[in-house]
């Protein structure tokens, strides 16, 4: 037997392929020493695992895709961006809420303000009595809201001897302050009778009076501040005056009265509830 002869025949005890191997694969197609897998006999790699045919070489798998530079960068900026877009977005709603709690609450205390506001008003009278007074200038004249009536009582004694109103209210009140309206400035009437100057102010809920004084001027006057939160009735006591006047030269003068007027009296305030 020859060199070639014992060489081919002891590469088959090995295990290589013989020729009816070789015939069976192109038969039945390549399988791969790899992963054990069937391929068409005109594959030079394994469809199953990419390992070369024939070969214990596999295929050098895919290689990673690489960022550039560049593409880092853009990433970068994207998550920035992002980033900043979501801060500004929950920072806005939390501001937003802020100034919806706030505007609401300015909303709230400019409705309450402007419902007191309209509240304080002309305190509803019922009832005036007064220590003195002519049967036709009553103390009632005092609240009737008419400018051509007044009401005229004598001083006792001394100018100084206090006269007394005492106004009833139709419900409690927080009263704020009190108008007083004198005659028409000038007038006759006006000069010839005493004017009310320094009062004493009490009411149901003061324990305290509080001292006022007045302009001795025709009209309405300033308004006397004078504040409580729950009155019934207001007592004001005119404890001097603005003494009255004679007018006239001569024979036609006219003495003045020791009699005291006041046209108007008007109490300021919010019902309590």
């Amino acid at each position: 037997m020859g060199i070639d002869s014992l060489e081919a025949e002891r590469f088959d005890l090995e295990g290589g392929p013989t020729d009816q191997e070789d015939h069976q694969e192109s038969i039945e197609g390549i399988r791969c020493s790899l992963c054990g897998s069937t391929n068409p006999a005109s594959n030079q790699h394994c469809e199953q695992c990419g390992a070369r045919l024939g070969s214990q070489l596999a295929v050098a798998p895919q290689p990673i895709i690489q960022t550039t530079a560049a593409m880092r960068t853009a990433i970068i900026a994207a998550g920035a961006l992002i980033t900043v877009i979501v801060i500004a977005f929950i920072f806005n709603a939390l501001r937003g809420d802020s100034t919806t709690t706030e505007d609401t609450s300015v909303a709230a205390s400019t409705s309450t303000t402007t419902t007191t506001e309209a509240q304080v008003g002309p305190a509803v009278i019922i009832r005036a009595t007064c220590s003195a007074e002519y049967a036709n200038r009553p103390c009632d004249a005092l609240f009737d809201g008419l400018s051509d009536t007044d009401w005229n009582a004598p001083i006792p004694g001394d100018p100084a001897s206090n006269l007394t109103v005492t106004l009833t209210l139709d419900r409690p009140y927080a009263i704020g302050y009190i108008e007083i309206t004198n005659l028409e400035g000038g007038t006759e009437r006006f000069l010839r009778n005493h004017r009310p100057n320094g009062l004493r102010i009490t009411a149901s809920d003061v324990t305290t009076p509080q001292l006022a004084s007045l302009d001795d001027s025709g009209g309405t006057l300033a308004p006397v501040v004078f504040n409580t939160t729950l009155s019934t009735t207001l007592t004001i006591e005119i404890v001097s005056t603005h003494p009255s006047q004679a007018i006239g030269e001569g024979e036609d003068v006219l003495p003045g009265f020791n009699d005291l007027s006041i046209a108007e009296i008007r109490v300021f305030g919010s019902p309590s509830s």
